[in-house]
């Protein structure tokens, strides 16, 4: 009798142990699965040419750089350290006069730090230089703003030559500054693809090409119609 109550007893045993061990493994596969869709859930991938992309689309026609700035132009004449650098995106104003910057940095691993420093030396170095006194609003507006190993040194805006009172131009440029500050802010959380502006001559093509289409369509209605 206590024979057959011990094997009872090790075979509810045995059954509770592979209860167990399947639900582990159950637990387990859904974990998993759960891991993969959230890292698949993003809607778009972090680019340094998509962050640049959404601060000029922002700006449209009052994105005034349109001089590209070299990583040797950075070192040489900018002052900038770039050996924390992984990829560069930058450009300048063509006219000497005006100072409208974008800095587009993606870091090496561990430095986003030290790329910041470097740029805030640079945006300090702006504010004790000697410029025209109509650019001293702007470049105290600048800013430096950094995404994980993103950084961006910012000073655009469109000009106001209108405004007299100091205070009140200041917070002119602050706003006009902060239009690429929350273009990137809403990029790095998800809140614009930044897909690029279609130019004026893929427009044209596209719409030459419907115009072909629509013309090769009423000929060939009109062969038909001919050979009924």
């Amino acid at each position: 009798m206590k024979k057959i109550i011990a094997l009872f007893l090790a075979m509810a045993m045995a059954a509770s142990a592979l209860t167990a061990c399947s639900s582990n493994e159950e637990n387990v596969s859904e974990g998993s699965s759960s891991s993969v869709s959230e890292e698949s859930s993003a809607p778009y991938e972090f680019t340094l040419d998509g962050a640049y992309q959404a601060v000029v689309n922002a700006y449209g026609e009052d994105f005034l750089p349109s001089m590209d700035i070299t990583e040797e132009q950075m070192r040489d004449v900018m002052g900038i350290n770039t050996e924390y650098f992984e990829e560069v995106k930058a450009q300048g104003p063509m006219i000497s006069t005006q100072v409208d910057t974008l800095i587009a940095v993606k870091a090496k691993p561990d430095h986003a730090d030290d790329v910041e420093d470097e740029l805030n030396k640079y945006r300090d170095s702006l504010l004790g230089n000697m410029n025209y006194p109509m650019n001293m609003p702007k470049i105290e507006a600048s800013e430096v703003v950094t995404y994980d190993d993103y950084v961006f040194f910012v000073m655009l805006g469109k000009y106001n030559d209108t405004e007299t009172d100091e205070a009140a131009l200041l917070d002119y440029y602050v706003d006009e500054n902060d239009r690429g500050i929350q273009a990137l802010h809403a990029y790095f959380n998800y809140q614009d693809p930044v897909l690029p502006e279609e130019s004026e001559s893929s427009v044209e093509s596209s719409e030459e090409g419907s115009s072909a289409s629509q013309e090769e369509s009423v000929s060939e209605d009109s062969s038909n119609e001919a050979a009924q």
